[in-house]
């Protein structure tokens, strides 16, 4: 109060217990809470390594000591690089079963690191008491749906044509994944 009766400048100042502030209403759509989303990738990336070690054919006590440390991982800290973690992890699994990468579980597997993916990165940026509109989590998902499809039927096809391990249809299929993910990125810019 002394500093402002001495300068003019700060006594001409508004008062903001003079003034109401207006009343403001917020409604949301469908939500979802964010612990479900912090539960959600861990356990999406666990699966994923779950599956791709019991393709492998590894000692269930250590297939499960890496599903629970990679949980534990993405649960501590969630983020779209631990859940890539995993998805390459499980591809190194796949790729150390005896049908190498025409394995026809990583059909399933292509949909479920996509999914893992996206959730980790919804948990990264929401707390455990956030609420997330379902609007929200679905934008976007019409695109990584159909990279994700174009990847699974590309790899049917090659699955389908090839059958046995192949260098060309193995170079034919990183050409392919490589022009998906330049299409995908080169549409963000």
């Amino acid at each position: 109060r002394t500093a402002r009766a001495e300068l003019p400048l700060l006594r001409d100042l508004p008062d903001p217990r003079e003034r109401r502030l207006p009343q403001v209403v917020v409604s949301l759509g469908p939500s979802v809470p964010g612990w479900v989303l912090r539960a959600a990738a861990p356990a999406l990336a666990g699966a994923l390594l779950l599956v791709a070690a019991q393709r492998l054919g590894m000692d269930p006590g250590l297939a499960w000591a890496i599903v629970w440390i990679a949980v534990a991982v993405t649960a501590l800290w969630p983020s779209p690089s631990s859940a890539s973690a995993a998805i390459v992890l499980a591809g190194l699994f796949i790729a150390g079963d005896g049908y190498g990468p025409f394995d026809p579980v990583v059909l399933a597997l292509i949909p479920l690191g996509y999914a893992a993916v996206r959730l980790a990165w919804w948990a990264q940026r929401v707390s455990l008491t956030a609420r997330v509109e379902w609007a929200a989590l679905a934008h976007g998902v019409p695109q990584g749906l159909a990279v994700t499809g174009g990847t699974v039927a590309f790899g049917a096809l090659v699955f389908l044509l090839a059958g046995q391990p192949s260098a060309l249809a193995v170079l034919a299929g990183g050409v392919a994944l490589v022009a998906l993910a330049w299409l995908l990125f080169a549409r963000r810019q």
